[in-house]
Order: structure tokens, then sequence, then C-alpha cells
């Protein structure tokens, strides 16, 4: 039982700074406010642009928020079911991250 409690414990870190991981790639992308380019911008792609479901939708809410309340609530974060399925969700989270990268990358043009 209390091998359970520290890998909850340790799930639950994990899922905290998943949480945190956007917030200096959100930090960069406010480099577009600073110093506008013509056509979108990758602040307007992410949020209302084609990227905003996979960004919004799956990167955040389904790889961040989700695993971490899951985790946070004192019932479910025992349950082992629930400690894989946040592992998972933390997993799409980021490969969906990595995909918004390279291709919204090569959406914005350079000049």
């Amino acid at each position: 039982m209390h091998r359970k409690k520290e890998t909850g414990k340790w799930l639950g870190c994990g899922a905290s700074a998943d949480c945190l991981w956007p917030l200096p790639a959100m930090l960069i992308r406010v480099s577009s406010w600073l110093f506008p380019r013509p056509g979108p911008s990758g602040k307007q792609l992410l949020t209302i642009g084609e990227f905003a479901i996979w960004f919004l939708g799956i990167e955040l809410f389904l790889g961040a928020i989700l695993p971490l309340a899951l985790l946070a609530h004192p019932k479910t974060r025992m349950i082992p079911a629930v400690q894989y399925a946040s592992a998972a969700l933390v997993i799409i989270g980021i490969f969906v991250m990595r995909v918004i990268i390279v291709i919204g990358g090569q959406s914005v043009p350079m000049s």
C-alpha cells in the first residue's frame, strides 16, 4: 500500500510539472506581441487559429489539466487505472506539443 501512495505522489508531481511546461513556450510566444509580423502570429494560430483545438483542447486540457485534476483528487489518485490513464494523457499531450511545434513552425512565414 505504501508503494501505491508513493507512486501517486510522483505521478502528481509529474502532472504538476507538466502543467508548468507550457509557460516558457508561452513566454517565447509573447515576442509575437512585441515584434509583430504581417500575417497570422503564433499566438493567433494557437488561440483562435487552426491549432486552437490542438493546443487548448488536447495539449493543455487533456495533457495537463485533466491528469492533474485526476491525480489531485484523493479518491482517484490511488486507483492504478487512473494513474495509467493520467500518464497516457500526459504522453499524448507531449506528443501533440511536438506536433504543434513542428507543423506550426512551418505554417508561419519567416518574412
